[in-house]
């Protein structure tokens, strides 16, 4: 599901997902998926931070 260009679309290129999940892993977060038939729910959980602003 968060490969590269793997999708169930006739046409898609599937890098949505794939470049979701790298943002939110460089950021020390997590992606959950739960999906029964007719609905699927993806949760991005990201850690709060410590409100001091960094350079770059």
């Amino acid at each position: 599901m968060f490969e590269v260009f793997q999708s169930s679309k006739s046409g898609a290129r599937g890098l949505g997902l794939s470049i979701v999940k790298e943002v939110v892993t460089a950021h020390g977060g997590q992606i959950r998926v739960d999906s029964v038939p007719g609905s699927t729910r993806f949760s991005v959980l990201l850690p709060l931070g410590t409100g001091e602003k960094t350079d770059g």
